[in-house]
């Protein structure tokens, strides 16, 4: 690992992830199919670019390998 900075941009992305799903949650129940779908859309493009992001600069980190599945599980 080249580095082991908890502050990076991977990192970063795996958290707004995380709000983005507990957005989702929130307009689920609250039956906003138009914005769901954006916040859908959008957390899914968080996922790609959080993992292209972390390989491509060589972001690894502790960390981060811990919360990018967090993330996905949520």
């Amino acid at each position: 690992m080249k580095t082991q900075r908890v502050n990076n941009l991977a990192n970063w992305l795996s958290i707004i992830r995380i709000l983005l799903a507990l957005a989702l949650i929130w307009l689920i129940l609250n039956s906003l199919v138009g914005w769901t779908l954006f916040f859908f859309v959008a957390a899914l493009s968080t996922d790609y670019f959080d993992g292209r992001v972390a390989r491509n600069y060589n972001l690894i980190t502790d960390v981060g390998k811990v919360l990018d599945p967090a993330a996905d599980k949520i």
